[in-house]
């Protein structure tokens, strides 16, 4: 008798088969627990980007624009004209309008929306009081000193809940990074103890195959946690094979938007939280790349250092505070929703426009500035004109009530390459701007033609 042979044994064939579909059923294993995982970390990244970053941006504007109602109820209480109301009422509106912003009910905040909008009205009645009153011709001295307190107390209050809705947002904004760094973290060794399965189970092309996932999860597993250590910057070549793909892309694109949202953090004026250094040359660099028609403008005060001298730290801080909201203001009202304020450092500004704009929102900043500075300083030094302080010499001198300079560049018949030439053209111009004995704006148009106008 022959020997019998088995047939229970599968063949090789069967075994690289075999081996294929465990390799099969394990990718795909892998790859719908990588898209389960993605679409949470995706769910996660949504609430951060439709809830948390537009609360902790409305709640800036609020404080902004409540900060700019009570500068104009206070200016209001002294000149008693229709143009401080209405730009009274046009903060109130823009402090309205963030109440309506989606996120409040996204994230849960209906109850403190309609709060704050009861505290907002109840501060408006309150000014209308004042209103009321000054049609009655009373005192100005006698209608401040009886609304003065309620209105305080109001906006003190109105103050605590927006300080409260940015620090709740920045705390719900926290837990999710820190959620999604734990959830990549589960993924990683999920996959990975896979990945070690398929490779002792898979034969020939099999281990080749759970050698390729191996590496690409050990990347991936390094980026996450680079990343969760805020190296956003010195994360491994990822692997872009047929499984790792749509998680190594997700990844990236998770770490530049945290890297973003840290820089912005990070480079924000803590004063007037407006965009520093870092941004500005960023939006420079894209204007220049686009070759669009473009204007820079760089915003300084005269004699800015001689009165913080005068009048101390705080005193600076709200002149700083207020030329802030001029610029943006004029931007928002006479400028183009693409145009860019910054903020580089003490007394220097920036805001980048297109050309048609320069004229317009130029004599809008210095009209706004030059009405607006004068109640900064005190009786005495208002009424001669000027304040006795020291120069940068340490030489005591008089210097005049404060002027704002603007420098404006265009790229409309120079052309312009690098930031550096900007900056360049920009401290020549400022310099010459500083000259003038007025609040001005100049404008370079070529080498051989600096302006004043």
């Amino acid at each position: 008798m022959g020997s019998k042979k088995s047939t229970n044994k599968p063949t090789l064939t069967q075994r690289l088969f075999l081996g294929y579909l465990i390799m099969v059923a394990l990718t795909v294993f892998v790859g719908v627990y990588a898209i389960i995982s993605l679409n949470e970390l995706r769910q996660i990244n949504k609430g951060i980007v439709e809830v948390d970053l537009p609360l902790i941006e409305a709640s800036h504007a609020m404080i902004e624009a409540l900060t700019a109602q009570d500068i104009y109820a206070r200016k209001y209480a002294i000149l008693k004209d229709n143009y401080t109301e209405a730009l009274f009422w046009g903060r109130s509106a823009e402090f309205e309008q963030q109440l309506s912003n989606p996120a409040f009910i996204k994230g849960g905040y209906n109850h403190l929306r309609e709060r704050l909008m009861q505290l907002h009205d109840e501060y408006n009645n309150i000014f209308k009081q004042e209103l009321a009153l000054t049609t009655l011709k009373k005192g100005a001295r006698a209608i401040t000193e009886s609304l003065s307190a309620p209105l305080q107390m109001n906006m003190d209050e109105q103050f605590r809940l927006l300080r409260q809705l940015e620090q709740q947002a920045r705390d719900d904004q926290q837990q999710k990074l820190m959620l999604t760094n734990r959830r990549s973290e589960e993924s990683w060794k999920i996959a990975l103890i896979i990945s070690l399965a398929s490779l002792a189970l898979g034969l020939g092309f099999a281990s080749f195959a759970a050698h390729r996932i191996s590496r690409s999860v050990q990347q991936l597993s390094e980026a996450t946690r680079r990343i969760g250590q805020g190296e956003f910057d010195r994360l491994p070549a990822l692997e872009t094979d047929y499984v790792t793909r749509s998680l190594g892309d997700s990844i990236r694109w998770m770490t530049k938007q945290l890297k973003e949202i840290g820089e912005m953090k990070l480079d924000a004026n803590p004063l007037t939280q407006l965009p520093g250094t870092i941004a500005v040359e960023r939006e420079l660099i894209k204007r220049l790349r686009s070759q669009e028609l473009f204007a820079f403008c760089y915003i300084d005060l005269k004699d800015f250092k001689a009165f913080g001298d005068r009048y101390g730290f705080s005193k600076g801080s709200a002149v700083i505070m207020m030329v802030s909201q001029i610029l943006v203001e004029a931007v928002q009202i006479f400028g183009n929703p693409d145009d860019f304020v910054g903020h580089i450092g003490g007394d220097d500004f920036v805001l980048i426009t297109e050309p048609q704009y320069i004229r317009t929102l130029s004599e809008r900043v210095i009209k706004e500035f030059d009405q607006t500075i004068p109640s900064y300083y005190d009786e005495e030094d208002r009424g001669r004109g000027y304040i006795i302080s020291k120069d940068r010499k340490d030489n005591v001198d008089s210097f005049p009530i404060m002027t704002i300079s603007i420098a404006v560049i265009t790229n409309e018949q120079t052309p312009l390459r690098e930031p550096s030439e900007v900056a360049v053209i920009a401290a020549q111009l400022k310099q010459y701007a500083k000259s003038l004995q007025r609040s001005a704006y100049v404008v370079h148009k070529g080498p051989q033609d600096d302006k004043d106008k």
